[in-house]
This record gives structure tokens, C-alpha cells and sequence, in this order.
């Protein structure tokens, strides 16, 4: 659970061994059988294994009705894709400004690198990308906003951001050279992250099987 180590408070989904309905419980994290240990992960976010021993939580810590609550949390997911969505075309941006400003002042051959046709064409694709990342994730905001269906959008979405991603922030690392594989650059930060944001809350090939079944196009 990523900052789990920074909270008070977690949301914990547990199942009833009488009914095997699914509910909702707040769970503080300093309650007895309750262990939050840091994992060490490829963009060395903060990431935390939560394991439970036997933890009690008063029964007011319960969320919900019985059985009603797997809606609410697929609704969770559905919201959550869209935030990390947008956070990755932020970040997108950020490695996109960084290469192009690196490109217009590194000098090869006698002129900026920016002017060769390859890592011109590298930039178009990158800025032509987020453009689009941008506008999708305005618009499933407002269906958000409107009340309107975005399911469907929220897995084109972060599909959509799974791919571009990992092109811009490859391109990054490779555009900068050397440097750009360095831990004291930021470029690697970028290819870092995009290993790890590409896998949450769905890769691509899960995201893009849920907008087949929306389509009816599997059974």
C-alpha cells in the first residue's frame, strides 16, 4: 500500500466467513497485529507491505451494509485509475519538458540535437501523446463531475497512459544518453516510476479486456 507508513487510518476490505459478503472496515494502524514494513521497490517510491495477526476493530469500524460494499470499492478502483492516470500524464510532461530543454542545448556534430530528424520526430510523438493524455483525462474528469458513466473510460484511460508512458520516459533516458541512465539524473527517475505506475491498478492487456467486455466484445 503506497504511504501506508504515513497513515493513521487504513481502509481494509475483509470478507464474512458466514455469508462471504465483502465489507469495509477503517482500521488504525497502530491497533495490536498490525505491521507496516517499507518494501524496496524499483523507483524506490514509498511502497509498504501491511500484514494482519489476528487484528480486532470495534464494530463501528464497520463501513457500509452487508454485501453492499463491492460496489463501492470497484467504484474506488475506477476513481483511483483515473487520479494515477492523471498523475502519469503529469509526469509524462515533466520528462517531455526535461528532454526538450536538454535537447535545444546539447551540441553534436555542431548543432543542437534537437534539429536532427530522429530526436525531432522523438518530441512531436511525445508532445502529440500527452496532448491527447490530456484531454482524456479532462474529459473523464467531467464525466466524473456530471455524474456520468467512466468506467469504460477509466480503463482506455490508464491504458492509454501505460503505453505512452513508458515510450516518453524511455525516449527521456535515451535522448540525455549516458547521463540519463545516472542515479544523479532525473531522467532515470521518470523510467523508474513509469516501471511501476504501468503495473497499479491494471496493466494494459486487463485494462483493455475490460473495454472489449464493455463493447461486448468477449463473453
Amino acid at each position: 500500500i503506497e504511504f501506508a507508513g504515513q497513515a493513521d487510518l487504513l481502509l481494509i476490505g475483509a470478507r464474512n466467513e458466514m455469508d462471504n459478503s465483502l465489507s469495509l472496515f477503517y482500521t488504525p494502524t497502530n491497533v495490536p497485529g498490525l505491521q507496516v514494513n517499507r518494501l524496496a521497490t524499483m523507483d524506490r517510491g514509498k511502497f509498504y507491505r501491511v500484514t494482519m495477526n489476528h487484528v480486532s476493530v470495534p464494530l463501528g469500524a464497520k463501513l457500509g451494509r452487508d454485501g453492499s460494499d463491492l460496489a463501492a470499492i470497484e467504484n474506488i478502483i475506477h476513481r483511483a485509475r483515473v487520479a494515477l492516470a492523471s498523475r502519469m500524464m503529469g509526469a509524462c510532461q515533466g520528462a517531455f519538458d526535461l528532454t526538450l530543454r536538454y535537447a535545444k542545448e546539447r551540441v553534436q556534430f555542431g548543432q543542437r540535437i534537437a534539429l536532427f530528424q530522429d530526436i525531432s520526430f522523438r518530441l512531436s510523438d511525445m508532445t502529440t501523446w500527452i496532448d491527447g493524455a490530456r484531454l482524456f483525462c479532462y474529459r473523464t474528469a467531467w464525466k466524473i463531475a456530471n455524474g456520468l458513466p467512466f468506467e469504460q473510460d477509466a480503463a482506455m484511460l490508464k491504458s492509454y497512459l501505460n503505453e505512452i508512458y513508458r515510450h516518453i520516459a524511455d525516449d527521456c533516458v535515451q535522448i540525455h544518453g549516458g547521463f540519463g541512465y545516472m542515479e544523479e539524473s532525473n531522467p532515470q527517475f521518470y523510467y523508474r516510476r513509469a516501471i511501476t505506475d504501468v503495473v497499479r491498478l491494471g496493466g494494459s492487456e486487463e485494462l483493455l479486456e475490460k473495454v472489449a467486455q464493455g463493447m461486448a466484445l468477449t463473453s
